[in-house]
Order: structure tokens, then C-alpha cells, then sequence
């Protein structure tokens, strides 16, 4: 009888070990993940650069027509704006992650006082690093309060 509480109890502490060490590990890779997401977030272009990967694209839908551009123009538009003066006020988080192996996908929302854009993240870990390939986003018109 002793032989079979000390058993169980050695499965438990095992059990709970290895379930400390998976999260650890999953908390540790999604920490990761969202480096990338961050910069992004940043809205800095040298962050935007180290971010995505060059060959990246970004897509998103207008007048019935599905709109592609090239990460470096994506970021040149964000390098243009900012010379103009400084982002306007919002909201954001990072609303999802979900990550498998060496693939993951993001969603980020962002608040504006009169919009409200969603963007789609697919990430690629290669090298050791995470890094954004794609970016798709959608954009709603927030009603006035």
C-alpha cells in the first residue's frame, strides 16, 4: 500500500515537472514570437526593418481589388509619414498567437479614434530568430462617440 502512495505521489512530482518545464518553454518561445510583433508596434522604421523579413509582403483588399506591396515599400510609406510628424494617438494589442514548430500567427488590433485595423501576422522562425513574412490587415470605420 505505501509502495503504491509513494509511486503515485513520484508520478505526480514527476508529472508536475515536466508540465513547469513545457510552460516554460511555451511562455519562453511565445515571448519570442512577440519580439518581432513589438517592434513592429513600434511603428520605427530601423524596428520594421529587423521585424519583417525583406521579402515580406503586405495584402489587403480595396474596391474589390487585392492590393500587394512589398515589405520595403510598406516601410518606406511608414519613413514618409514619420517625417511628417508624429503617429497618431491608438490603442493596440496583441490579441492571439498561435504558435507550431517553427511557423506562427499573430493577430494585432489596433484602436484609432475613428478606425479600427486588424492585422494577420504569419511568422517564420529560421536562424535561431522569429521573423515576420506576411502581413494581411483589414480596416473598419469606428463610430462616433
Amino acid at each position: 500500500m505505501k509502495r503504491s502512495i509513494f509511486a503515485v505521489a513520484g508520478a505526480i512530482v514527476a508529472l508536475s515537472a515536466f508540465v513547469s518545464v513545457n510552460a516554460a518553454r511555451e511562455a519562453s518561445e511565445r515571448e519570442a514570437v512577440e519580439k518581432p510583433l513589438k517592434m513592429y508596434l513600434s511603428g520605427e522604421p530601423e524596428q520594421l526593418k529587423q521585424a519583417f523579413h525583406p521579402g515580406a509582403t503586405m495584402f489587403y483588399a480595396r474596391n474589390d481589388s487585392l492590393i500587394a506591396v512589398p515589405i520595403p515599400e510598406y516601410i518606406a510609406r511608414v519613413e514618409e509619414s514619420r517625417a511628417k510628424g508624429p503617429p497618431p494617438k491608438r490603442v493596440e494589442r496583441i490579441a492571439q498567437v498561435d504558435i507550431s514548430g517553427t511557423s506562427a500567427v499573430a493577430r494585432i488590433e489596433l484602436e484609432y479614434p475613428q478606425q479600427k485595423l486588424t492585422d494577420y501576422m504569419s511568422l517564420v522562425k529560421y536562424g535561431g530568430e522569429w521573423r515576420i513574412v506576411s502581413k494581411i490587415f483589414s480596416r473598419e470605420s469606428v463610430a462616433a462617440k
